[in-house]
């Protein structure tokens, strides 16, 4: 699964390039005409760099605690409650159709039921057992489990938090054909198991049983169709058992608000700028930046001791909690605590006590300047990656938002992972490219970090 990284398309793109050749205003950035509408990369968070307003208010947990995190004087910290919103949705990773050695498809009854033989299992054809995943879907479609419309993470850019795997078993289809009439009656037992990806293990195993009657069709016609119709009916009573639903329940905050999730400012902990070469701190930036899973998978950097981190709102969209992997291999569970769409910006928190925070240089760089990114481009195996580029422009929407530009490679996977100067202090966070051609062209954005801080109303001291 590939990460949350918002790849514009090239048709988009088309549209994009002529507004970035905008008029120059005053202060030097260029105005951005029409805001580019991100096309989701495989595995990217669903909706990619939404706009049309703010995500749902994050889940009720503990305030930020230590200085990094005291509230400002006055201020009380907001309360929020939570309430049941729906269900997870659950990706059918696989099934399979597990007969015994030797045993048949479908086997015919009896004598009297005229001419015709064992339907064996490689007479079905390859497409008959790719369809089983189709039919569960339908089937868990139908007791209103939420399930992505095909079976890849790929096609659908589906951000599920579950994986669903089944193994049909107990097949027993028999038909009996007279006078080229197939009536066919059978049923099959299937055994479920749920992963968890926030939890990295398995949270709920059970069987279910389906049948079914098909008259009409060949031998074989009419047995793919009996087994796919029983183990839509299996799977369609998955979805009713309580347990498996109880499993499934989504929670979100309430009440929901219109602009950041937690109104109280937090007050950062003043973290002194590194000095010298970035490769003098390479280590402290790669020991700060961590992975984020949610479905797919995405960057965020550490910015305070007690484990606040920094990522896009696309990375964890509407969920209270999100797996979070360490560059040390440890792996936590982090609270989301604030989010803002239109920035694309989101505060996460994982029970640290001295995690290896990044300092925040507030100031703009300058176009032509030294950067870096680093993150986990493409692929999971290349956290840790940084790359070296400069800042080719300063780009203003008419809306006000305003974006680093530089020709750095960052591939989907990057999202929400730092930009940094020449010494490594954090200037802004990874937020979407422009890739026409299916890779990187050098035209890639960046969110200015005093902007990402404003937005989810976090003051350094």
């Amino acid at each position: 699964m590939h990460g949350a990284f918002s790849i514009l398309a090239a048709a988009l793109a088309a549209s994009l390039l002529p507004a970035l050749a905008g008029c120059v205003t005053g202060n030097g950035d260029a105005q951005v005409s029409t805001r580019p509408v991100a096309i989701q990369s495989p595995g990217d968070g669903q909706g990619g760099n939404q706009v049309a307003g703010k995500s749902p208010s994050s889940p009720a947990s503990p305030a930020p605690t230590g200085t990094a995190a005291a509230a400002a004087p006055g201020t009380t910290p907001p309360v929020t409650t939570v309430k049941v919103t729906g269900l997870e949705e659950v990706n059918l990773d696989k099934l399979v159709l597990a007969l015994a050695p030797g045993q048949p498809l479908v086997r015919k009854t009896g004598a009297m039921c005229g001419f015709g033989h064992d339907v064996q299992p490689e007479q079905a054809g390859e497409q008959a057992y790719e369809d089983l995943a189709q039919s569960a879907r339908q089937g868990l479609a139908a007791s209103g489990i939420p399930v992505p419309v095909s079976s890849s993470l790929f096609e659908t850019g589906s951000q599920a938090l579950f994986l669903l795997r089944g193994r049909a078993t107990d097949v027993d289809f028999g038909y009996c054909a007279f006078w080229h009439v197939t009536e066919l009656e059978g049923s099959l037992t299937v055994d479920w198991e749920l992963f968890s990806l926030l939890e990295q293990r398995v949270v709920f195993r059970g069987s279910t049983r389906g049948s079914a009657k098909v008259s009409g069709g060949t031998p074989a016609e009419a047995g793919i169709q009996g087994i796919n119709d029983a183990v839509a009916e299996a799977a369609a009573r998955l979805g009713g058992d309580p347990q498996f639903r109880a499993v499934l329940v989504k929670q979100a905050p309430g009440p929901q608000t219109t602009s950041q999730t937690v109104a109280g400012p937090i007050t950062l902990a003043k973290r002194p700028l590194f000095t010298g070469s970035f490769q003098s701190h390479a280590k402290q930036v790669t020991q700060a930046t961590v992975l984020l899973r949610a479905g797919g998978h995405g960057s965020g950097f550490l910015i305070s001791a007690d484990g606040l981190i920094l990522t896009n709102a696309h990375v964890v969209q509407g969920q209270a909690q999100i797996r979070v992997e360490l560059p040390d291999g440890r792996v936590l569970t982090g609270q989301v605590l604030r989010r803002d769409a239109q920035r694309d910006v989101a505060l996460v928190q994982v029970p640290l006590a001295d995690a290896p925070a990044l300092p925040l240089d507030l100031a703009l760089p300058q176009v032509s300047e030294e950067v870096y990114a680093s993150g986990a481009p493409l692929d999971t195996a290349f956290t840790g990656t940084i790359t070296k580029g400069i800042v080719s422009a300063l780009r203003r929407e008419p809306d006000g938002l305003l974006y680093i530009q530089a020709d750095i490679d960052v591939q989907p996977g990057n999202s929400g992972g730092p930009l940094l100067d020449s010494s490594g202090n954090v200037i802004g966070i990874t937020v979407f490219g422009v890739q026409p051609a299916g890779g990187s062209i050098g035209l890639n954005f960046f969110i200015p970090i005093d902007q990402a801080l404003a937005a989810l109303n976090l003051y350094p001291q």
